[in-house]
């Protein structure tokens, strides 16, 4: 099951990035925009989600070149729909993702609102603010309203469709 699909994206754009080569012995500041869609399977539809996702990553570069930690601001808006239903549901993220290097690996710490689920007539549906922390062993430490970490994005959005 997907606990956070956003997160997960997070954490890869800023791994990928930072495991790029160095270009300067100064913090270096690169932006990327991604659109598309991806589907979310429920029990007796398939939903689609539309999405625009922002991301600005920062590094730090010691001055070898390499880097030494960074963050990443990540905006995200989309849309979830389902074919034949009139019902769209607003899902928005706004947080900030930041990596730190140490002798264990790297820890990823996300900030913010991860997820903001809504929709006209429901108000809010589910939201996932506060912290998450990725360790380098693999356990995550959750801080805050997590629903979506909690438990996950078909069990809350997939019974407003059926």
């Amino acid at each position: 099951m997907r606990r956070s699909i956003r997160a997960g994206l997070a954490a890869l754009t800023l791994t990928a990035l930072f495991a790029s080569p160095a270009l300067a012995a100064k913090p270096v500041v690169q932006a990327l925009e991604v659109s598309g869609t991806f589907t979310i399977a429920c029990r007796s539809v398939t939903l689609v989600e539309a999405y625009t996702r922002s991301v600005q990553v920062t590094r730090w570069l010691d001055g070898d070149g390499h880097v030494t930690r960074g963050h990443a601001r990540v905006r995200f808006d989309g849309t979830i729909t389902a074919p034949g239903s009139t019902l769209q549901v607003s899902d928005v993220g706004r947080f900030t993702s930041f990596i730190a290097f140490g002798p264990e690996g790297p820890t990823v710490r996300e900030v913010g609102m991860l997820y903001e689920f809504s929709a006209p007539g429901l108000g809010l549906v589910a939201h996932d603010v506060g912290v998450l922390r990725f360790l380098p062993d693999g356990s995550v430490e959750v801080k805050g309203p997590h629903d979506v970490w909690d438990t996950g994005v078909e069990s809350l959005i997939c019974p407003l469709f059926e």
